[in-house]
Parts: structure tokens; C-alpha cells; sequence
């Protein structure tokens, strides 16, 4: 009956070409559509790995840093220090530390490592202390920085666990150098650098917030007297709950009063936040609607084609009933046909989506391409099933006396 049905579609495969081709399309444009969605519902539910309520960004711009004197470079970082002690001892606040790629935050401090041959992009970020606090980032084994690690002679760094694991496997990283190396597997660092030695191990950081997946992360400690570090210019402030309002103009008003040069900013994460997840549904939203009219034309078109394909074939279905067919079986042939042709065109639409994450298009794990690919076969099939509802009921309304007029 199944191989009956497919010859019958291939027999028609001119008149239905153009159902096929329109079908073929929505279920791209679906699988497109339900990949973001996807994407986006599978990674909602896991740690970010750091705790955003409550917590102010407060960017700093002192202007270019790494064209100065020396001098000059520890005089910007002693003022900084100094900034950063004093809003410390505010009573309204848990912790403030300078920090590198905060959440949610457009400025990203991004390096590249070679592990086996194949390059990462990891987030390269420059903390204090205190940052732990600020950000109550996740510390699952070693240990986070202290004061005194400015004495270090290597660069002490604390890794995401995922990076980590990308490292060193199941071996434990602490106390392990950090092998820097390019696509030749040949040492990156410059002659006279020190390498990173691993101190501790976080919970993956997902600084992109909840849509997002984890980001490899290493975070190295910010020597205030090292005048060739980086300065990331951006400050994480943990705040008490209940802060008073002013609280946020008095800490810029701090700020102005001890470098009246600079241009201070305060940002809430919370309200980031809010602007990140706004941002990544739009896409999906715009995408959605053109999916929505895409499918609506093409079930229109489906019912039309197949209302045609009944009024056509109204002599063979009066003389099936004629011969004793069924209503339901009548039904079931339409039925069958369509999903038939449905079929053949998500054969088509499965091999050319399944290209895009062999070929790197798509960066999604296989749970999320298998997740949109059943989502989006489910919702075809009873979408098409839908549509041939109505033309098959009218094909089990014809008596099987008409089929006489067709002789």
C-alpha cells in the first residue's frame, strides 16, 4: 500500500511539483526557526555560574592606557586601586573588584589557544580578589586570589571547569602551567613571559547570559604594580538588597571627584540582562513571523491542490465506492497521497539541514539539531494532515451513481 502510494505521487510529480518545492521550503525555514528556539530552551536551564542580581557594572574610560610612560601607567593604576578601595568601605557594599568581561556586557577581552591542534577563542579575564564576591562565581576546586599573589613570579590564572577539562581531561589542574601554543603546536609566549599556572577551577562561565552556552574562561589576577597588564576598565560592584536610591549617583560623584579627568558609567546587570535576551528574541521573532506567513500560504496552497485533485478524480472515487470502497478508505487514500508527497520532500529538507552542522554552519550540539529536526518533522506531519482534512471529506461525500456519468 506505502509503495502503491509513493508511485502515485511520482506518476504526478508535475502537477505536484510546485507543493513539494513549497513544502520543502517551510520545512527549512521551520528547521531554521526551531534551532534558535531550541538552542535558546536548552541552554535556559543551566548554571550561569554567576549570580547577576544586585550587581552594577561601572566602566571607567581614563583614555588610552598602553601608549604611556610607565609612570604614567601606575599612576592611572594607583588612582584605580584607590577608587576601587573606596567604594569598598561604602556600607551599601558587598564587593567591588575590577573586572574583565562582566555578563551581559558588550566589551569582550577575547585570546586564542591551540589544544591539539585546533584553536579555541577563550575570554581572557583580568580580576581582583574581590571579584569572586562580586560576581559569587562558582569556585569548585583550589582556590581564588589573594592580596599577596602580587609577589608571584608565574601568572597565576583560575580556569572554567570546561576549559579545564579541554586542557587537562579528568586531571586535576591545579598547580599545572598553562600550555599556550598555536596551530604548530610552538609556544606563543614572548621571550621573558611568564607562564599561567593554574590556581583553581570555577563553574563554566556563560558571561552571554542564558541563551548562550559557556564560554572557555581563564581568569588571571590583576597585579596593580605590573604596569604592562591590562586594565579592563570596568569595575563588578555587589550591592547590599537594599541600597538606598541615591546610592548610584553618590558612588559616580565619588568617582568625579577623585579623577575629575575620567568618565565614569553605571549599567545594572539586571538590566542588561534584560536588553541580551531582548536582543536574541528578536531574530527569532522576525523569523517566526516569516515562517508563520510562509507555512499559511503553503497550507493554503495545499488545500486548493488537493480540493482540484478530488474535483478531478471524482469518476475514479465514485467507482472505488462503487466497487465497495470505504469512506475511510477513501479518506485514508487523500490522506496517504499527501503525507506521501510530505515525505518526499522532508526526505529532501533532512538531508540538506543535516549538512549545516557537518559543514560548522550551525555551532549547536547534536541534542539540539535532533531536539529541532523532531520538533519540526511533528509539526509538519500534523500540519499536512491538517490541510488534507477538509479535501478528504469532501472525496468520501461523492456517491458512487456519479461514477456513471464518467463512463
Amino acid at each position: 500500500m506505502i509503495r502503491h502510494l509513493f508511485r502515485i505521487v511520482w506518476n504526478r510529480r508535475r502537477r505536484n511539483g510546485l507543493i513539494l518545492v513549497e513544502i520543502l521550503a517551510s520545512f527549512l525555514i521551520l528547521c531554521a526557526l526551531f534551532t534558535a528556539v531550541s538552542s535558546r530552551l536548552v541552554h535556559w536551564g543551566r548554571p550561569l555560574g554567576f549570580d547577576y542580581e544586585n550587581v552594577w557594572q561601572i566602566t571607567v574610560d581614563f583614555g588610552p592606557f598602553h601608549a604611556l610612560e610607565d609612570e604614567a601607567k601606575l599612576e592611572i593604576m594607583d588612582r584605580l586601586r584607590a577608587i576601587e578601595r573606596e567604594i569598598s568601605n561604602r556600607e551599601d557594599v558587598v564587593a567591588v573588584g575590577m573586572t574583565a568581561n562582566l555578563p551581559y556586557s558588550p566589551r569582550r577581552v577575547l585570546t586564542v589557544n591551540c589544544v591539539d591542534g585546533t584553536e579555541h577563542e577563550i575570554l581572557y579575564s583580568k580580576v581582583r580578589p574581590s571579584s569572586l564576591e562580586a560576581l559569587r562565581l562558582v569556585l569548585v576546586e583550589g582556590r581564588w586570589f589573594e592580596p599577596q599573589d602580587e609577589i608571584q613570579t608565574d601568572r597565576l590564572v583560575v580556569l572554567s571547569r570546561d576549559y579545564a577539562r579541554l586542557l587537562f581531561g579528568d586531571e586535576s589542574p591545579i598547580g599545572k602551567l598553562v600550555p599556550e601554543l598555536d596551530e604548530d603546536g610552538r609556544s606563543t609566549l614572548e621571550e621573558g613571559e611568564r607562564p599561567s599556572r593554574v590556581i583553581g577551577v570555577v563553574r563554566p562561565y556563560r558571561r552571554d547570559g542564558e541563551h548562550r552556552p559557556a564560554t572557555l574562561t581563564a581568569f588571571e589576577f590583576l597585579d596593580w604594580t605590573d604596569p604592562d597588564t591590562f586594565l579592563p576598565g570596568t569595575f563588578a560592584l555587589r550591592t547590599q538588597p537594599d541600597a538606598p536610591a541615591g546610592a548610584e549617583q553618590e558612588i559616580l560623584e565619588l568617582i568625579r571627584r577623585m579623577a575629575p579627568d575620567w568618565t565614569p558609567t553605571i549599567d545594572r546587570l539586571e538590566d542588561l540582562r534584560a536588553r541580551e535576551i531582548r536582543m536574541n528574541l528578536i531574530p527569532v521573532a522576525v523569523l517566526g513571523v516569516v515562517a508563520a506567513f510562509l507555512v499559511i500560504m503553503v497550507g493554503l496552497g495545499l488545500i486548493g491542490v488537493l480540493w482540484q485533485s478530488v474535483a478531478r478524480r471524482t469518476g475514479e472515487i465514485g467507482l472505488r465506492r462503487a466497487l465497495g470502497a470505504t469512506a475511510s478508505g477513501v479518506r485514508a487514500q487523500i490522506l496517504g497521497e499527501l503525507l506521501a508527497l510530505a515525505t518526499i520532500a522532508m526526505a529532501i529538507g533532512t538531508a540538506i539541514y543535516l549538512q549545516f552542522p557537518l559543514l560548522g554552519v550551525i555551532d549547536e550540539p547534536w541534542s539540539v539539531v535532533g531536539l529541532a529536526l523532531a520538533t519540526v518533522l511533528a509539526v509538519m506531519y500534523g500540519f499536512v494532515l491538517l490541510c488534507g482534512l477538509y479535501p478528504s471529506w469532501l472525496a468520501t461525500r461523492i456517491e458512487p451513481a456519479r461514477a456513471l456519468m464518467y463512463e
